[in-house]
C-alpha cells in the first residue's frame, strides 16, 4: 500500500499530543476524610506502576487515538496496487466463440464477463481501457475508455457469436490501441496458446477459463433416398449411452436409437424408411455440458430440378458439365438470331453470344461472350488481352472454386449494374446480381480463351451457379455464422422474412442480394410474398468443425508491459478510513455521553 498525499501524514504527530494530554492532566475533587493513613498505601502503588498501565482503563483515550490515526491516513489518500491491471491503460480481448458456450452450471462466457467486469471494477482513477471482441471478425466494443458505468454496461449486452475465433487480429486491432503507451493485454479465452501470441510486442494476460467438460458431439448428418445416418462421439471419461432422435421439418420424432459408446470412440447410427419431409433434425437426447453441438440438420433430395435452356454458341465443354451435374439442358434454335424462350420463371438459360436485345424476359441467366454493344445500361467493348491474374472476392457461387489457378487469355470490358465477383487487374470477368429483373450470372469472356474447363473447380462453378440463379430451389445449403450469403429475390417479391425454427420472426428482408446470417445455430426459413402467393426457402446455420469439440489450456503471461516505466494501476482506499473514523467518533460521542451521565 503507498500514499497519494504522503505529506499528511505528519498530523500523525497529534497522537502524541493526546497521549501527553492524558499522562498530565489533573482532575481532582475536595474531599473531607477522617484520616489519610489509607490512602498513603495506594499512593505509593499508583505512582510505582509504568506509565502505560495509567492508561488503560480510559476508553476515550483509545477512541480518540484510533479517530485521529484514521483521519490522517485518510487525508493522505492511501492506494493498493491493483493485481489485476496495471499501467496507464490496457486492452481486453474476449473470445465469443461456440466453444465459450460450454460449461457445467456455468458457461465459459459468462465467468469471463465477471472477470472482465471485475477488472473494470479494479481501475485506477485515472487508467482506461479498450475492450475487442474476438470473432471471426475481429470487433471494436469501446476503446480508452474510463467511464466505467459505460464499459460495463457494454460487457454486459455482449452474447457469444458462435463463430470461429480469430485471435490473431483481435489481439493485433487491441495492440494497436495500447502503442506508445504503458500497459497489457488481457485475453480471455479457453484454449489460446503461446504460439498464438508470440510476436505480440504488449506483456499479455492470458486467462484460459474453464475445465473439461463432459461432451457428447454429433459429428455429422446426411440423409439421402430416405435414409440417415448420423455419427457421435463421446468426448467423456466413461461409456455412454448415447440416444439420437430424428425428427421432421413440423418438429414430431420420427424414430429414435440407442447405443452404449466407449469413452473417446465414435458410432454411426442408421435410420431407414424415413417419410418424405422437407428436412430432418438429428439430436442426442442426452445432457451434456456443450449443447450446442448435439444438434444437426439435413435437407432431403426432394427439390424440383430446373430447367435448362442452351441459347446461342454454347461451348460443348459448358455443355458436358451440366451432362456431369446429371442435367438435361434443351437447345433452343433461333430465328434471325432471335429465341423462341418459354418464358418459365423457374428455367435457367445459358447464353453464348446473344444479344441484349435478344435475352429472355424471366428465369435466372449464365451469360458467356458477351456481344459488343451499347446502350445507356449495358455496355460492351471488344476483347482485350488480360495481363494480371485472376482474383476472386469471397462469394458462394465461388465456394471450392480457385479462380487464381485459371488462365484466362483475353476478356471483353462491360459496364453492367452487377457486381464484380471475379476481376483481372481493374477488369471485371465474372458478375452476377439482378439486373432488369432477373438473376444474372455474366462470364465476360469466351470459354475457348481459358483453361477453366479443364480445373476442376468448373463444374462445382456451374452447380453454384445453377443454385444461385434457380426459383424452384427450396434449400440454399448451411452456412456459418455471421456469413453473408447471395439472397436472389424475385421480380415479384413485396416483402421478405426470416423465421427461426420456433417460427419467431428474426429480421425483415430487403431486395439486396447480400445478407448475413443469424449468429445462433439453427435451421431458417426465408417466407417470401409474392403477387403470385408465397414461397419459403431454408437455410442452415451451423457451429464451424473447429468448435465441434471444446479445448482447454493452462493460463499463462508472457512479455513485458509496453511504454515507459512501469506505473502501477492504483485503487484509493481513502474512504474507507474516513468512514470508519467517523464511526468511532459516533462512538466516542456515545461513551462521552454517558460517561457524563454517570
Amino acid at each position: 500500500m503507498g500514499f497519494i498525499v504522503p505529506s499528511f501524514l505528519w498530523m500523525l504527530s497529534l497522537t502524541a499530543m493526546i497521549v501527553v494530554f492524558y499522562l498530565f492532566r489533573k482532575q481532582f475533587d475536595k474531599t473531607q476524610v477522617p484520616s489519610t493513613f489509607l490512602w498513603n498505601q495506594v499512593i505509593e502503588e499508583w505512582q510505582a506502576s509504568k506509565w502505560w498501565r495509567k492508561l488503560q482503563q480510559n476508553l476515550l483515550f483509545y477512541l480518540q487515538l484510533l479517530f485521529v490515526i484514521l483521519i490522517v491516513i485518510a487525508l493522505a489518500r492511501p492506494f493498493v496496487v491493483t493485481d489485476k491491471m496495471s499501467g496507464e491503460t490496457g486492452a481486453v480481448v474476449l473470445d465469443t466463440s461456440a466453444t465459450m458456450s460450454a460449461g457445467k452450471d456455468e458457461t465459459k462466457f459468462e465467468r469471463a464477463k465477471k472477470e472482465v467486469l471485475d477488472l473494470i471494477d479494479d481501475l485506477g482513477d485515472e487508467q482506461s481501457l479498450t475492450m475487442v471482441t474476438a470473432g471471426a471478425v475481429p470487433e471494436l466494443i469501446f476503446a480508452n475508455e474510463t467511464d466505467k458505468r459505460k464499459m460495463k454496461s457494454l460487457v454486459g449486452d455482449l452474447s457469444v457469436t458462435y463463430e470461429e475465433e480469430n485471435m490473431t487480429e483481435s489481439v493485433s486491432l487491441a495492440a494497436s490501441y495500447i502503442a506508445g503507451q504503458q500497459g497489457s493485454i488481457y485475453i480471455f479465452s479457453d484454449d489460446v496458446e503461446e504460439n498464438e501470441v508470440s510476436d505480440v510486442q504488449s506483456q499479455v494476460v492470458v486467462r484460459n477459463i474453464g475445465e473439461e467438460v463432459e461432451n457428447l458431439s454429433l459429428l455429422t448428418f446426411g440423409v439421402k433416398n430416405n435414409q440417415a445416418t448420423a455419427t457421435v462421439k463421446n468426448n467423456t471419461q466413461e461409456s455412454s449411452s448415447i440416444s439420437v432422435g430424428i425428427y421432421s421439418n413440423e418438429k414430431k420424432v420420427i424414430e429414435t436409437k440407442k447405443h452404449v459408446v466407449e469413452a473417446g470412440e465414435s458410432y454411426t447410427f442408421r435410420f431407414d424408411e424415413l417419410p418424405e419431409h422437407r428436412y430432418y433434425k438429428a439430436h442426442i437426447e442426452e445432457d451434456d455440458d456443450y449443447a450446442i453441438d448435439n444438434t444437426q440438420y439435413a435437407f432431403s433430395n426432394v427439390d424440383v430440378t430446373p430447367e435448362i435452356y442452351f441459347a446461342g454458341d454454347v461451348s460443348p465443354f459448358i455443355k458436358r458439365a451440366f451432362t456431369l451435374l446429371g442435367y438435361d439442358p434443351i437447345t433452343l434454335t433461333s430465328e434471325n438470331g432471335s429465341f423462341s424462350y418459354p418464358e418459365r420463371e423457374d428455367a435457367i438459360y445459358v447464353l453464348s453470344g446473344v444479344k441484349k436485345a435478344n435475352w429472355p424476359e424471366k428465369g435466372g441467366v449464365l451469360l458467356f461472350s458477351p456481344v459488343a454493344e451499347g446502350s445507356t445500361d449495358y455496355h460492351v467493348k471488344k476483347k482485350i488481352k488480360l495481363e494480371t491474374k485472376l482474383t476472386g472476392s469471397d462469394r458462394p457461387v465461388l465456394k471450392y472454386v480457385n479462380m487464381e489457378d485459371v488462365y484466362l487469355q483475353s476478356a471483353y470490358p462491360i459496364s453492367i449494374d452487377l457486381d464484380h465477383i471475379v476481376k483481372s487487374g481493374g477488369v471485371p470477368v465474372l458478375l452476377s446480381g439482378d439486373f432488369e429483373g432477373k438473376q444474372m450470372m455474366v462470364a465476360s469472356f469466351d470459354i475457348n480463351d481459358s483453361d477453366w474447363p479443364l480445373h476442376p473447380g468448373f463444374p462445382i462453378f456451374v452447380q453454384n451457379t445453377i443454385q444461385s440463379l434457380s426459383k424452384t430451389q427450396t434449400t440454399l445449403g448451411t452456412y456459418v455464422p455471421g456469413h453473408t450469403m447471395e439472397l436472389p429475390f424475385s421480380s415479384s417479391t413485396k416483402v421478405a422474412v426470416i423465421e427461426d425454427s420456433n417460427g419467431t420472426t428474426v429480421k425483415e428482408l430487403t431486395d439486396d442480394w447480400s445478407l448475413e446470417v443469424p449468429y445462433q445455430p439453427d435451421m431458417y426459413t426465408i417466407i417470401e410474398e409474392r403477387s403470385d402467393g408465397f414461397s419459403e426457402r431454408n437455410f442452415v446455420v451451423g457451429i464451424p468443425s473447429s468448435e465441434w469439440s471444446p479445448q482447454v489450456n493452462e493460463s499463462f503471461s508472457s512479455g513485458e508491459e509496453s511504454g515507459p516505466a512501469a506505473k502501477s494501476g492504483i485503487v484509493e482506499w481513502w474512504h474507507v478510513f474516513a468512514g470508519v473514523g467517523l464511526l468511532i467518533l459516533l462512538i466516542e460521542w456515545e461513551v462521552h455521553r454517558r460517561g457524563n451521565a454517570i
